[in-house]
C-alpha cells in the first residue's frame, strides 16, 4: 500500500468518526502535515475513492467536481439508483424544483458512470432537445476540460472526431486508439447521446449504461391529458425498448428523474407500474416539533407570513427540510408567495391532491382546429366610464364547437378608455362572420357602460347579471366563476384555446393561481368575469346531467297524462 492508499484509508476512518472525535483527529493531522498538502492529498485521496463504482465513489467524485460533499437528500437518490440497479429494476425520483436533480444526476452521475465505465454508452432524453444538448455540454465540459477529472480519470479522453452534439465519445488512452476501436467494434453508439422525447435522432440508439430521463414532461406536452398521454405513448412503445437485458434481467440503469405534471404523467405510468423502485423528495415534509431528527434534517417552524404580511396559512406549522442549508424557511415563504398554491405544492411539495384542490382544472384545445365561423358570444367585463383612472377592459371570445360544448377562442385584456373598448367590440363583429352579441356586466358602472355603447347602432350588446339563479346576492368574481362556470371546465364541455396570447394566458393563470388572487384587482379576474358574461348566455350547451334518480323521475312523468288531456274531447255543455 503506498501513502496515497494509506491516507485514504485514514481519511475514509476519519469520516467514521463522531464529530468530536472526527474534528479532533483533523486537528492533529494539521500540525504534522502542510495545509497545502493536506488539500492536495485530499483531492489525491478522493480521486481514489471516486475510481470505486458504489455511493462512497459518487460522494467522493461530487466533491471533486464541485468542492462540496453532496447534499444528504441526493445520496438518497445515489443509493436508491444502485440499489435498484443490483435488483435489476430501474429508479423513479420525483424531486422538488431546485433539489439539483440535474446536476446532481442527469450530470455527475452520468459522467462518473462514463470515468469508471468508458467503454458503455449512455442516453440523455428530455422534454426536448436543447435541454439534452445542455446537459450533454455540461458533462463534455467536465471531461475536457475540468482539472480534477483529470485527475480521476486521467487516462478517460475526447475520442478525436466524436466529440460533438452529434454524440460524444470517450476512449481510453493507456492503450493505443487502434486498439480501443477495435474493442469497441461491436460498439455503434456514442459515449454520450441525447435528444428531445420526440426526436427521430433517438431511435437504434441501445445505451448499455444509462437511460436517463430528465424531466421529460414540460408546459409544452403536460397541459392536457392528450398531450400527457401523448408523452406516454412514445416512452413506452419507443424509449423504454432501448434498454438492454440480459437473460431477462436489465443490464442498462434506468433512471426517471424529475418533477410530477398530473397523476396520469409518465413519471407516474413508471411508478405505478411497480417495475421501479420509487423515492419522492418534497422540500420539505409536516413534523412533530417533538422528534430529534436523525437523517441530517432539520425541524422547523413557519409562521406562513410573507414579507408583503399575506399569510399562506396551507404552510403554517412544523415541518422537516430536506434541504435546511439550501432550502429553508425563507425559500420556502418566497416560493408560496410567488409561485402560488398549486404550483408551489405541485413543484415544491409533491402533492398533486392539494396541487389540484388549488387550481380549476381545465382543458386546452388546438388553436389550428377552432374556425372563425363558429357561432361566437363575446362576454365583457366593462372598463370604468371616467377618463381619469382607467381599469382593465376584457372582451371574450366564446365559440360554440359544431359537435357540442364551447372553446373560449380569445380575448382582449387591457385597461383601456370606453371609446376604446368600443372598438374592440366593433372589431370582433367584425372579425368574427357568426359573431352573435356581446353580454355586457350590467351592475354599476357596467350599466353605464352599456347605455353608452347601445347608442352606437352597429353595436349588438344585451345586459348580463350578476344574481345567481337560485338567490338574489350579488357574488364577487371569483365566488361566482367557481359556482356557475368552473364545473364546466373540470369536465371538459369548456376548453380553452392553447393559443399564446395575453388574454388566454391571463385566464390560464387565473385557473392555476385561482384562490392567491385577489377577486377586486387581479386582471387575471376580469378576463375570468368576462368568459362568465359570455356563459351565462349559452344555457342550450351548459346543461348538467340529469341523476339516475331524475333519469328515473322523467320516465314517469312520460306516462303520466298532463291535467288538461282529454281536453281536446270536451264539445261543450250539452254535450
Amino acid at each position: 500500500m503506498d501513502i496515497l492508499e494509506y491516507l485514504a484509508v485514514i481519511a475514509k476512518e476519519v469520516e467514521t468518526l463522531p464529530p468530536e472525535e472526527k474534528q479532533k483527529r483533523i486537528l492533529e493531522l494539521k500540525k504534522i502535515l502542510p495545509t497545502e498538502f493536506i488539500a492536495e492529498t485530499r483531492k489525491d485521496m478522493l480521486a481514489i475513492l471516486a475510481r470505486q463504482d458504489n455511493p462512497d465513489g459518487y460522494a467522493a467524485f461530487y466533491e471533486l467536481m464541485g468542492g462540496t460533499p453532496p447534499p444528504p437528500h441526493v445520496m438518497i437518490w445515489i443509493r436508491k439508483i444502485y440499489k435498484s440497479a443490483n435488483d435489476g429494476i430501474g429508479t423513479v425520483l420525483f424531486a422538488f424544483r431546485g433539489s439539483w436533480k440535474t446536476t446532481s444526476v442527469s450530470v455527475k452521475f452520468v459522467a462518473h458512470q462514463i470515468g469508471l465505465h468508458p467503454e458503455k454508452t449512455n442516453l440523455i432524453i428530455c422534454s426536448n432537445g436543447p435541454s439534452a444538448n445542455k446537459i450533454m455540454k455540461a458533462i463534455a465540459d467536465i471531461i475536457e476540460l475540468h482539472p480534477e477529472w483529470k485527475r480521476t480519470f486521467p487516462t478517460i479522453v475526447p475520442y478525436p472526431e466524436k466529440w460533438s452534439t452529434e454524440g460524444y465519445s470517450v476512449y481510453d488512452n493507456s492503450m493505443p486508439i487502434g486498439d480501443w476501436a477495435k474493442k469497441q467494434t461491436s460498439t455503434i453508439d456514442p459515449t454520450l447521446f441525447g435528444g428531445g422525447y420526440d426526436s427521430h435522432q433517438l431511435n437504434g440508439k441501445h445505451p448499455s449504461g444509462i437511460l436517463l430521463f430528465d424531466d421529460i414532461h414540460d408546459d409544452k406536452n403536460s397541459r392536457s391529458e392528450k398531450e400527457r398521454q401523448g408523452v406516454i405513448s412514445v416512452l413506452t412503445s419507443e424509449l423504454l425498448k432501448t434498454a438492454i437485458r440480459i437473460k431477462d434481467k436489465l443490464v442498462t440503469k434506468i433512471i426517471d428523474i424529475g418533477t410530477p405534471w398530473a397523476d396520469d404523467d409518465a413519471h407516474h405510468v413508471l411508478k405505478d407500474s411497480g417495475e421501479y423502485a420509487f423515492e419522492q423528495m418534497p422540500a420539505m415534509t409536516r413534523a412533530n416539533p417533538m422528534e430529534n431528527p436523525t437523517d441530517g434534517t432539520d425541524v422547523v417552524y413557519i409562521d406562513g407570513v410573507s414579507r408583503n404580511g399575506a399569510i399562506y396559512e396551507d404552510i403554517k406549522g412544523w415541518w422537516k427540510l430536506a434541504w435546511p442549508d439550501n432550502y429553508g424557511i425563507g425559500s420556502a415563504i418566497a416560493d408560496r408567495a410567488t409561485m402560488g398554491k398549486s404550483d408551489f405544492w405541485r413543484q415544491v411539495m409533491l402533492d398533486l391532491t392539494i396541487a389540484n384542490s388549488a387550481k380549476i382544472k381545465y382543458y386546452l384545445y388546438a388553436r389550428d382546429e377552432i374556425k372563425n365561423d363558429w357561432p361566437m358570444i363575446g362576454g365583457v367585463d366593462p372598463t370604468n366610464t371616467g377618463v381619469s383612472s382607467l381599469s382593465n377592459f376584457a372582451l371574450a371570445y366564446v365559440a360554440k364547437k359544431p359537435g357540442g360544448g364551447v372553446v373560449i377562442v380569445d380575448g382582449v385584456l387591457e385597461k383601456c378608455s370606453a371609446l376604446q373598448a368600443e372598438n374592440h367590440i366593433l372589431y370582433a363583429q367584425e372579425k368574427f362572420p357568426a359573431w352573435q352579441y356581446s353580454a355586457c356586466e350590467n351592475v354599476g358602472g357596467g350599466a353605464v357602460f352599456l347605455q353608452m355603447i347601445q347608442r352606437n347602432p352597429k353595436i349588438r350588446a344585451i345586459a348580463s347579471g350578476l344574481k345567481g339563479i337560485t338567490d338574489s346576492k350579488i357574488r364577487n368574481k371569483k365566488d361566482r366563476f367557481l359556482s356557475d362556470a368552473a364545473r364546466w371546465f373540470e369536465d371538459g364541455t369548456i376548453t380553452i384555446s392553447d393559443a399564446d396570447t395575453p388574454f388566454l394566458n391571463a385566464l390560464r393563470r387565473g385557473f392555476d393561481k385561482i384562490h392567491d388572487l385577489d377577486p377586486a384587482t387581479s386582471p387575471e379576474f376580469d378576463a375570468m368575469d368576462s368568459v362568465y358574461h359570455a356563459l351565462r348566455q349559452m344555457p342550450d350547451v351548459l346543461r348538467m346531467p340529469l341523476s339516475d334518480s331524475e333519469k328515473l323521475g322523467a320516465k314517469v312523468r312520460k306516462i303520466q297524462h298532463s291535467p288538461m288531456w282529454g281536453a281536446r274531447n270536451h264539445v261543450g255543455y250539452g254535450a
